[in-house]
């Protein structure tokens, strides 16, 4: 079977105001795979996950 390929529909409210935003997926991994390289105790490890507000892509991160 098939998988449909959901259109992506944004949120009525805007919360993700502050947060930097990518344009896309590849350009957010890049921009965290550099700021774990930067983390001198390598205890950072930083994911991407696309807004379901602004539909860009954000940093999560946790130690």
């Amino acid at each position: 079977m098939a998988r449909s390929k959901k259109v992506f529909q944004p949120a009525k409210t805007k919360t993700c105001n502050g947060k930097n935003c990518y344009s896309s997926q590849k350009e957010a991994e890049q921009v965290a795979q550099e700021q774990e390289l930067r983390d001198v105790r390598q205890e950072l490890k930083i994911g991407v996950y696309r807004c379901v507000y602004c539909g860009k892509w954000h940093l999560t991160s946790k130690k």
